[in-house]
């Protein structure tokens, strides 16, 4: 079931393997656009590269790249953005889509939420069976 609330999607009852009972997977969408495909544990091969996504999920003119940890780390945020970087030569099919990204843990390592949120990725964490967004109200994601 998705839920909405102002510009923002919540998928509820998702469960994912890296951290138990998850609640919710945030994706950015415009108040009313149908979400059309949550894919998790991607694993595209192209052109000698390899290229996992744990979550990815789709509507119209979007697609949001999301990596869950149980612990996030800086270290994964670079590795996420490096994974931004090389999507599209993946996934030509989304050549039409705006791209953003988003970094979710169940803890965050200190410093890690800032790092994430300068480089304008959504940072969700884990709060009792659901997410919660980190990013304040005006943030808006970049398109990559």
């Amino acid at each position: 079931m998705w839920v909405c609330t102002r510009k923002t999607m919540f998928y509820k009852g998702a469960a994912t393997p890296g951290l138990n009972k998850v609640g919710g997977i945030m994706i950015k969408a415009e108040r009313g656009i149908p979400v059309h495909m949550v894919s998790r544990r991607l694993l595209k091969r192209k052109d000698g590269d390899t290229l996992e996504i744990y979550v990815l999920v789709v509507n119209l003119g979007h697609v949001v790249m999301v990596e869950v940890k149980s612990s996030l780390q800086v270290d994964d945020v670079k590795a996420f953005l490096e994974d931004l970087r090389r999507f599209r030569h993946s996934f030509p099919e989304y050549a039409d889509h705006q791209l953003h990204g988003a970094v979710a843990g169940m803890r965050i390592a200190e410093g890690a939420d800032r790092f994430a949120y300068w480089q304008e990725l959504f940072v969700l964490a884990q709060t009792g069976d659901g997410m919660r967004i980190l990013n304040d109200v005006p943030f808006e994601p970049k398109s990559w």
